[in-house]
């Protein structure tokens, strides 16, 4: 949820508070889908004159997205960012906008999922922020699980409200053009970007 509130800080700093804007969400009813979609909306409770004009079920992939953005573009004449939960959504929201005719419009796009890709996208332009989340947070989940087995202490955990202990990771940064370099290699994937249809 917080990475979703820096992705959420992002865009509406960058849309001056305010301005349109569409959703694409992933999976609906998915842990993650409601976290990002709650993060950006405590986010936009401080920013009234952002609206969202729709909200469709991307469902963590490209091909959904496309006809789900081509709907909001012709259902809505000015958009300025999309919020999508997944990188893959946004290339989807992209493809869209540029079979619309709608590369003028420079509908900006924040999105998430912490791959290399995103990143280089990032760093591109293409992405205006990407939610660094990695899958390599699991190390540290096995790390803490072989630790107890051993009886060794893990550094860091404390109470939780559950039967059990915590381990408080920090936050990784949103990752945005600025500090892309930084994170290009450290997220996951080695497959290309792909290519923003809207800049040949």
């Amino acid at each position: 949820m917080t990475m979703a509130e820096g992705v959420a800080e992002k865009m509406a700093k960058d849309l001056g508070g305010k301005g349109n804007i569409v959703v694409i969400t992933g999976l609906k009813g998915s842990s993650a889908a409601v976290d990002r979609d709650k993060g950006m909306k405590d986010v936009l409770a401080k920013y009234p004159d952002i609206k969202i004009l729709a909200t469709g079920d991307g469902q963590w992939i490209r091909d959904p997205s496309v006809p789900i953005m081509e709907d909001f573009l012709t259902a809505y004449p000015k958009i300025d960012a999309v919020f999508s939960h997944a990188e893959e959504s946004s290339w989807g929201a992209q493809l869209a906008i540029a079979r619309g005719n709608r590369c003028k419009d420079d509908i900006k796009q924040y999105t998430f999922d912490g791959s290399n890709a995103g990143f280089k996208a990032a760093k591109a332009g293409t992405f205006q922020a990407d939610g660094n989340y990695t899958p390599f947070i699991a190390d540290i989940g096995l790390r803490a699980a072989i630790y107890k087995l051993m009886g060794k202490d893990i550094a860091g955990e404390q109470a939780y409200q559950f039967p059990g202990r915590e381990l408080v990771l920090p936050d990784s940064p949103t990752v945005v053009q600025a500090n892309a370099d930084e994170w290009i290699g450290r997220g996951w994937g080695d497959f290309e970007p792909t290519p923003d249809p809207c800049k040949k």
